[in-house]
């Protein structure tokens, strides 16, 4: 199943109203330092659908409301579950968590279960017995966990199944009494059937941003002084504890040691690295480790052969690895990376720019597979400009409460540091936040398809002292459809130029596909609404008297236009060097449509 939205009532800097985050399969989550990203991530990865790992989790009130957190998860099946479990319709899913152990639930699920025949009848039969079993046990304690769990049996419809750790050791007790077989077969089949419909609920899986070191000292892992929380994360997935790794240096046998880094190197290989390689895919890596006399070494070889070490491979590599450490000690190999949702805070943040576009690659990969991606990020490489449909908002209110802002160009008035929260989309799209100052709701906006366009018509507005219009570049035609949905967010009067060519023509059909803009808000660059048949762009406007002026007929001008065009405007700007009577009809011409 999938998460279609969370409700976080009252937990930490979340209040009761704007509480609200829908889930799209990736998620990117923008917001100012204490906005309540680092809140949602812990609330996120804190949640499990089938009981509450953390003790201390529903302690973690709003300190305004005073309210125990509570949270309500609505969930739908993918079209390959309906497929797969015939009873499970096309409808939503509401779990309700009221506390560590008490999560309710209703819609099609509650449906999937009572529409299961052979449980029901095993149901039946375990409750028409439960009596007779509970007084046969010869264990208060145990009596104890038989009640509790009938009485999860029992509800199973209402409340979710919590796979207790007791639950094995409780079945192996109850095939010791002979007399009650028929019970404890229909009984464990109830759980084995609730165990199973348990795995149809996405998992969370926290991704933590930690860095496995070339070089751990013997001295400081015994005494604690180095961080070693990669470490052990790193031989967790191969199944081995920090303090096996430490009880090598206590084999006096030199041959043992031998073998034991052996075998280490060998679980590493084929329990980690080639489940790795296949999930990378740039290249393929052998790791080793080098257990000294005093110390531990990470080395890394690559396919050309040579090995270096671990420090001196790529900040995106070593990050990956990491990635993938922290995903396979949550789940049980590579092939069980789906029906997750994975969560990050600031992934990436210090790696190269290529390497963070990678990671938004990743991401697309994991989704395809069956997962969901929330991350935060403050980085506007780490958004993806063609689908800001993806970003969701953050931010503090006058009361002091995280909002949540499920459409990026939808802020309401009573928000604080605006600009600071959308400015990674902002300069994500190209724009810089100076274009957008001082805009009001009698401001005009005009959007044109790049910087270029920006210095003509801004020089324009200089000399006819426009001041009510506001220019703002896009970073080609294609972007001003995102750029206006963010303006009429904010209520500003918008108006969209493109050059009249086939890319102009295309991107203008788009928008008013869209219904951002109308026919008479979606002009080309001559003021027309009409498709020309060869291109018309801004240059066209220009006099002969002008482009000889200004160079727009020189023969580096297609290569050097952002050169050509800030001259221009420096010259009209700083000189009054304006434009003749003959390029100032045609830009006239162009103004009296936007009026």
């Amino acid at each position: 199943m999938k998460i279609e939205k969370i409700k976080i009532n009252s937990f930490r800097s979340f209040g009761i109203d704007n509480n609200i985050i829908n889930l799209d399969k990736i998620n990117t989550i923008i917001g100012v330092n204490e906005s309540g990203k680092s809140n949602l991530v812990k609330a996120m990865s804190g949640l499990d659908l089938t009981g509450i790992n953390d003790v201390n989790f529903f302690k973690e009130e709003n300190n305004i409301l005073h309210q125990k957190p509570t949270f309500e998860i609505t969930l739908m099946p993918y079209d390959f579950e309906i497929e797969k479990y015939s009873l499970l319709q096309k409808n939503t899913t509401i779990l309700t968590i009221n506390n560590r152990f008490d999560i309710s639930v209703s819609g099609e699920f509650s449906n999937y279960i009572s529409k299961n025949k052979e449980f029901q009848e095993n149901r039946e039969n375990v409750l028409n017995e439960a009596n007779t079993a509970i007084n046969r046990m010869n264990s208060n304690n145990l009596r104890e966990n038989l009640n509790t769990t009938i009485k999860q049996i029992k509800n199973a419809e209402n409340k979710i199944f919590i796979n207790y750790t007791y639950i094995e050791s409780l079945i192996n007790s109850l095939k010791n009494y002979d007399n009650i077989s028929e019970f404890t077969n229909s009984f464990e089949k109830c759980i084995d059937f609730l165990i199973f419909s348990n795995q149809l609920f996405p998992k969370f899986m926290s991704i933590e941003d930690l860095e496995l070191k070339s070089k751990y000292s013997l001295s400081t892992l015994r005494d604690g002084q180095q961080s070693k929380k990669a470490l052990i994360k790193f031989l967790k997935a191969v199944d081995m504890e920090l303090d096996d790794l430490l009880k090598y240096w206590e084999l006096e046998r030199e041959d043992d040691k031998e073998n034991f880094e052996d075998k280490l190197n060998e679980d590493i290989n084929d329990k980690l690295v080639a489940e790795f390689n296949d999930f990378y895919g740039v290249e393929t890596i052998k790791m080793k480790i080098r257990l000294n006399s005093n110390s531990i070494a990470f080395l890394i070889k690559s396919s050309n052969g040579k090995s270096v070490n671990y420090e001196e491979r790529s900040n995106g590599l070593k990050w990956y690895i990491m990635l993938f450490v922290q995903m396979m000690t949550q789940i049980d190999n590579a092939s069980d990376i789906n029906n997750k949702i994975i969560v990050l805070d600031e992934p990436g943040v210090y790696l190269h720019v290529n390497a963070q576009k990678n990671i938004l690659t990743l991401f697309e990969h994991l989704m395809e597979k069956g997962n969901q991606i929330l991350y935060t990020t403050h980085l506007p490489t780490m958004i993806y400009e063609k689908r800001l449909d993806r970003i969701r908002l953050i931010f503090k209110d006058d009361k002091g409460f995280s909002r949540i802002e499920n459409k990026y160009y939808h802020i309401s008035n009573n928000v604080l540091n605006i600009d600071d929260t959308i400015a990674p989309i902002v300069k994500a799209l190209g724009m810089n936040m100076n274009f957008n100052l001082l805009m009001t709701n009698r401001t005009i906006a005009i959007v044109c398809e790049g910087i270029s366009d920006y210095n003509y018509l801004q020089a324009y507005i200089i000399q006819k002292q426009l001041n009510e219009y506001k220019i703002i570049p896009s970073t080609g035609a294609n972007n001003i459809k995102n750029i206006i949905s963010i303006l009429k967010g904010w209520g500003i009067k918008s108006i969209a130029i493109f050059d009249n060519d086939k890319e102009g023509q295309r991107c203008r059909k788009e928008i008013l596909k869209a219904g951002l803009l109308l026919e008479n808000e979606a002009l080309f660059i001559d003021g027309s609404c009409e498709e020309s048949l060869s291109p018309y762009l801004i240059e066209n406007l220009f006099s002969e008297e002008d482009t000889i002026k200004f160079g727009l007929n020189n023969n580096n001008y297609e290569t050097s236009k952002s050169y050509y065009s800030l001259s221009v405007l420096k010259r009209i700007e700083e000189e009054n060097d304006y434009y003749a009577n003959e390029t100032l009809n045609k830009f006239n011409k162009l103004f009296e449509r936007i009026k």
